[in-house]
């Protein structure tokens, strides 16, 4: 199992296919309509995934290819949001501006054996005559992506398909009707209501008696979805000419400031969709052809918010545990250990020794200061994940679990969490646990796989590590193929529940 200090090297390291970064040559999206930089807020952004999408037969697919054609030693295809892109490995693939040849077609031939097709489903490759295909769909940026559908688990739609990530591809679950425009409506207040019409932004506060449109200097480009956060008055836009965010008033028909664009490694592509989690704390944007990105939420940089390290969820602290910090970066915090701070996360540890009924947290950046608070109980156990995809490990092997390397019977299951409170012997908050008889967990700890008890070998501090602890469970030896669901029970606490995939 690799080691490492940190949540985020941890995630970084360990389980890099859950995030790939935009390294298919993802360009920042164009300026347009005379926008400069003073509207334009750059972000860290993660692509989550490929952009592919697995098959029921196991082979990668993606979006429609249209053309395909040879360009001396490459491959050249154009798909159908209209761009094109290039291969001389075929296996990756970069951005083109060349223009397809009157003569290109659905398919290609090079030589006697080597064969291309293009379909809806994406580019197929044969070297021997057509006796047999494979995808050259890995990495090309032609995900189908219409809408987000939830982000905890993560699922778009496409196609009149649900797809939901799991960890290394996107796999189908389910039919969806056609995609239309999304609105966003306010929770906690019904009346108010943002909804996208004929490309433009409309809102209303008194349950649609009137509208206003709140397009402003986003006239001209077309905007097809929305999404808000309420206490920080925060739009955000997903339009053609990528992903805009504005403050504007959520309670009252009163005008709002401009729209400013949100720039990073983004593809040059138009944004088809834009969701925040339920927290307001991460932002999802779907990118016609290239997938889905993430970032943390800017509104998050004037309004801090304190969640567990694990899930990024608010819940109580306990002795021991992770917190991270969402939003401004380069902090100063005292109440507990500070861990550092990387792209608007600040992570935490909270002394083993601590008391009472709440942590009280004072937090300084170089514009303004902070004070937060979190309740303090025994245990807030919590499983480690990200993006729907939980650190669940082969106890044998080493290997992280998946939809693809699912638990199976008898397995011994490993399981990264923090929250699980004192341990014994006492051990200082901040430092890396010892590799050799790490501290035991003092409360009793029960694994639960569907509700049903396993057999917990042991729960310790993770060696070398810092605010983890890791839990052993005994998988049974009779269980039935699919997916289950996992949570840890500790001193009469529930963790969030994650998803196991299972076999015989």
């Amino acid at each position: 199992m690799c080691r490492t200090a940190t949540t985020r090297l941890i995630f970084s390291l360990c389980v890099i296919a859950a995030a790939v970064s935009t390294n298919a040559r993802a360009q920042e999206a164009p300026r347009d309509n005379g926008r400069d930089a003073a509207r334009e807020t750059t972000l860290d952004w993660r692509r989550i995934g490929n952009s592919a999408i697995r098959t029921r037969f196991g082979e990668l697919a993606t979006g429609p290819v249209e053309r395909v054609w040879f360009e001396r030693e490459s491959l050249a295809v154009e798909t159908a949001s209209g761009n094109i892109f290039l291969t001389d490995d075929f296996e990756t693939w970069r951005p083109s501006r060349s223009k397809a040849p009157l003569s290109a077609t659905a398919a290609a031939t090079r030589g006697e054996q080597e064969l291309v097709e293009a379909d809806s489903d994406g580019i197929w490759r044969s070297l021997d005559g057509g006796r047999t295909w494979a995808g050259l769909n890995n990495t090309l940026p032609n995900l189908p992506v219409e809408r987000i559908l939830d982000s905890r688990p993560l699922r778009i739609a496409s196609r009149n398909t649900i797809f939901e990530w799991q960890r290394d591809s996107w796999a189908r679950v389910g039919d969806a009707r056609a995609a239309t425009a999304r609105s966003w409506q306010d929770e906690a207040d019904p009346l108010t209501t943002l909804a996208v019409r004929d490309g433009k932004l409309f809102r209303t506060v008194n349950g649609g008696d009137l509208w206003d449109d709140v397009t402003l200097n986003l006239a001209g480009t077309a905007i097809y979805g929305v999404t808000a956060h309420r206490e920080s008055n925060s739009v955000y836009a997903a339009t053609a000419a990528g992903v805009f965010m504005a403050t504007l008033d959520l309670r009252a028909p009163v005008p709002g400031g401009s729209w400013r664009r949100l720039t990073g490694a983004l593809p040059e592509a138009k944004a088809l969709d834009v969701r925040l989690d339920d927290n307001g704390n991460q932002l999802f944007v779907a990118f016609e052809g290239w997938g889905i990105y993430a970032a943390l939420a800017p509104h998050r940089r004037q309004l801090p918010s304190l969640v567990s390290a694990a899930d990024l969820r608010p819940r109580p602290a306990a002795p021991g545990a992770l917190l991270s910090i969402l939003g401004p970066d380069a902090l100063r915090v005292r109440g507990a250990v500070s861990m550092g701070s990387l792209a608007g996360e600040t992570q935490l540890q909270v002394p083993f020794n601590a008391e009472g009924r709440e942590v009280l947290l004072q937090l300084e950046s170089a514009a303004r200061n902070w004070s937060l608070s979190v309740p303090l109980e025994r245990a807030a156990p919590a499983v480690f994940e990200r993006d729907g995809a939980p650190m669940l490990i082969d106890g044998d092997s080493g290997v992280l679990l998946d939809g693809l390397r699912p638990a199976r019977s008898g397995m011994r299951l490993q399981i990264l969490a923090t929250g699980l409170g004192r341990v014994r012997p006492e051990w200082p908050a901040g430092v890396e646990a010892p590799l050799e008889a790490p501290p035991a967990v003092e409360a009793p700890v029960r694994v639960l796989l569907d509700g049903q008890a396993l057999e917990v070998t042991r729960a310790v501090l993770a060696p070398g590590y810092i605010g983890f602890y890791l839990v052993e469970a005994l998988v049974p030896n009779l269980v039935n193929r699919g997916t289950v669901e996992l949570s840890l029970e500790v001193a009469g606490r529930e963790s969030n529940r994650v998803r196991v995939y299972i076999e015989p």
